[in-house]
Protein backbone atom coordinates (compact mmCIF):
# COMPACT_ATOMS: atom_id res chain seq x y z
CA UNK A 1 0.00 0.00 0.00
CA UNK A 2 2.82 2.63 0.83
CA UNK A 3 4.74 1.63 -2.41
CA UNK A 4 1.65 2.31 -4.59
CA UNK A 5 0.72 5.54 -2.70
CA UNK A 6 4.73 6.94 -2.82
CA UNK A 7 5.21 5.74 -6.76
CA UNK A 8 1.47 7.23 -7.84
CA UNK A 9 1.75 10.78 -5.77
CA UNK A 10 5.15 10.74 -7.69
CA UNK A 11 4.14 9.95 -10.98
CA UNK A 12 1.07 12.20 -10.60
CA UNK A 13 2.93 15.19 -9.56
CA UNK A 14 5.44 14.60 -12.55
CA UNK A 15 2.53 14.94 -14.99
CA UNK A 16 0.74 17.96 -13.28
CA UNK A 17 4.18 19.84 -13.08
CA UNK A 18 5.04 18.59 -16.56
CA UNK A 19 8.37 17.02 -15.68
CA UNK A 20 8.53 13.91 -17.52
CA UNK A 21 11.65 11.22 -17.98
CA UNK A 22 11.15 8.47 -20.76
CA UNK A 23 13.35 6.45 -18.52
CA UNK A 24 11.61 7.13 -14.93
CA UNK A 25 7.75 7.55 -16.22
CA UNK A 26 8.51 3.62 -17.87
CA UNK A 27 9.65 2.50 -14.38
CA UNK A 28 7.00 4.33 -12.14
CA UNK A 29 3.96 3.18 -14.56
CA UNK A 30 5.52 -0.32 -15.00
CA UNK A 31 5.78 -0.74 -10.97
CA UNK A 32 1.82 0.81 -10.94
CA UNK A 33 0.71 -1.70 -13.21
CA UNK A 34 2.83 -4.55 -10.91
CA UNK A 35 0.70 -2.78 -7.73
CA UNK A 36 -2.70 -3.07 -9.99
CA UNK A 37 -1.60 -6.94 -10.80
CA UNK A 38 -1.53 -7.22 -7.17
CA UNK A 39 -4.23 -6.02 -5.73
CA UNK A 40 -6.35 -7.68 -8.39
CA UNK A 41 -4.51 -10.98 -7.15
CA UNK A 42 -5.08 -10.42 -3.75
CA UNK A 43 -8.71 -9.44 -4.03
CA UNK A 44 -9.52 -12.87 -6.29
CA UNK A 45 -7.71 -14.92 -3.39
CA UNK A 46 -9.72 -13.43 -1.09
CA UNK A 47 -13.07 -14.13 -3.11
CA UNK A 48 -11.67 -17.54 -3.42
CA UNK A 49 -11.36 -18.01 -0.30
CA UNK A 50 -14.65 -16.35 1.61
CA UNK A 51 -16.50 -16.96 -1.76
CA UNK A 52 -20.37 -15.72 -0.94
CA UNK A 53 -19.28 -14.12 1.98
CA UNK A 54 -16.57 -11.77 -0.27
CA UNK A 55 -19.93 -9.82 -1.24
CA UNK A 56 -21.64 -9.07 2.16
CA UNK A 57 -18.54 -7.00 3.37
CA UNK A 58 -18.43 -3.37 2.27
CA UNK A 59 -14.81 -2.91 2.48
CA UNK A 60 -14.25 -5.28 -0.33
CA UNK A 61 -16.30 -3.29 -2.73
CA UNK A 62 -14.56 -0.55 -1.47
CA UNK A 63 -11.18 -2.15 -2.54
CA UNK A 64 -12.47 -3.28 -5.84
CA UNK A 65 -13.11 0.68 -6.26
CA UNK A 66 -9.92 1.11 -5.52
CA UNK A 67 -8.36 -1.07 -8.24
CA UNK A 68 -10.39 0.20 -10.50
CA UNK A 69 -9.89 3.72 -10.07
CA UNK A 70 -6.16 2.84 -9.65
CA UNK A 71 -6.41 1.65 -13.24
CA UNK A 72 -7.99 4.39 -14.61
CA UNK A 73 -5.30 6.37 -13.11
CA UNK A 74 -2.84 4.92 -14.17
CA UNK A 75 -4.21 4.96 -17.50
CA UNK A 76 -4.93 8.07 -17.52
CA UNK A 77 -1.43 9.21 -16.57
CA UNK A 78 0.02 6.89 -19.29
CA UNK A 79 -1.97 8.44 -21.69
CA UNK A 80 -1.30 12.50 -20.77
CA UNK A 81 2.64 11.73 -20.62
CA UNK A 82 2.25 10.31 -23.92
CA UNK A 83 0.02 13.27 -25.47
CA UNK A 84 2.10 16.43 -25.48
CA UNK A 85 -1.01 18.55 -26.48
CA UNK A 86 -3.09 20.70 -24.00
CA UNK A 87 -6.07 19.76 -23.57
CA UNK A 88 -9.19 20.19 -20.98
CA UNK A 89 -8.49 17.51 -18.00
CA UNK A 90 -11.24 17.84 -15.78
CA UNK A 91 -12.41 14.58 -16.14
CA UNK A 92 -8.98 13.17 -15.69
CA UNK A 93 -8.06 15.04 -12.41
CA UNK A 94 -11.31 13.90 -11.04
CA UNK A 95 -10.19 10.19 -11.83
CA UNK A 96 -6.32 10.88 -10.24
CA UNK A 97 -8.28 12.80 -7.53
CA UNK A 98 -10.66 9.16 -6.75
CA UNK A 99 -7.91 7.19 -7.02
CA UNK A 100 -5.61 9.14 -4.50
CA UNK A 101 -8.80 9.44 -2.18
CA UNK A 102 -9.18 5.56 -2.60
CA UNK A 103 -5.81 4.76 -2.34
CA UNK A 104 -4.92 6.53 0.93
CA UNK A 105 -8.91 5.18 2.60
CA UNK A 106 -7.53 1.81 1.50
CA UNK A 107 -4.16 2.01 3.46
CA UNK A 108 -6.02 3.11 6.42
CA UNK A 109 -8.41 0.21 6.27
CA UNK A 110 -5.55 -1.56 6.50
CA UNK A 111 -4.00 -0.33 8.72
CA UNK A 112 -7.01 0.05 11.05
CA UNK A 113 -7.01 -3.74 10.56
CA UNK A 114 -3.54 -5.05 11.50
CA UNK A 115 -2.28 -2.46 13.66
CA UNK A 116 -4.17 -1.55 17.08
CA UNK A 117 -2.87 1.60 17.96
CA UNK A 118 -3.84 2.58 14.55
CA UNK A 119 -6.91 1.32 14.74
CA UNK A 120 -7.77 2.90 18.34
CA UNK A 121 -6.96 6.20 17.25
CA UNK A 122 -8.71 5.85 13.42
CA UNK A 123 -11.99 4.82 15.58
CA UNK A 124 -11.74 8.24 17.98
CA UNK A 125 -10.78 10.19 14.49
CA UNK A 126 -14.65 8.48 13.45
CA UNK A 127 -16.16 9.06 16.51
CA UNK A 128 -15.16 13.07 16.38
CA UNK A 129 -15.72 13.33 12.97
CA UNK A 130 -19.34 11.78 13.26
CA UNK A 131 -20.44 13.84 15.66
CA UNK A 132 -18.90 17.23 13.56
CA UNK A 133 -21.43 16.32 11.03
CA UNK A 134 -24.25 18.25 12.42
CA UNK A 135 -22.25 21.06 13.02
CA UNK A 136 -20.66 21.34 9.67
CA UNK A 137 -24.45 20.84 8.07
CA UNK A 138 -25.22 24.29 10.34
CA UNK A 139 -22.37 26.25 9.09
CA UNK A 140 -22.88 25.04 5.55
CA UNK A 141 -26.24 26.06 5.42
CA UNK A 142 -25.26 29.80 7.78
CA UNK A 143 -22.49 30.26 5.21
CA UNK A 144 -24.93 29.61 2.31
CA UNK A 145 -27.59 32.18 4.15
CA UNK A 146 -25.03 34.89 4.47
CA UNK A 147 -24.11 34.12 0.26
CA UNK A 148 -28.01 34.57 -0.26
CA UNK A 149 -28.32 37.60 1.67
CA UNK A 150 -25.14 39.53 0.37
CA UNK A 151 -26.12 38.73 -3.08
CA UNK A 152 -29.89 39.82 -2.61
CA UNK A 153 -28.51 43.00 -0.71
CA UNK A 154 -26.09 43.79 -3.99
CA UNK A 155 -28.59 43.42 -6.26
Amino acid sequence: HVVAIIIYFIQSDKLVHGLSGARSDTIGFSILILVVVIFVFSEIMQLFSERSNYFLDVQNYFEIFNVVTLLAATITISHLHESNEEQEIELELFVMLAAAFFLIATFVFFMRATFLPFSRFAEGLIVIFISLVPFLVVSCALLLFFTYAFRVRTL
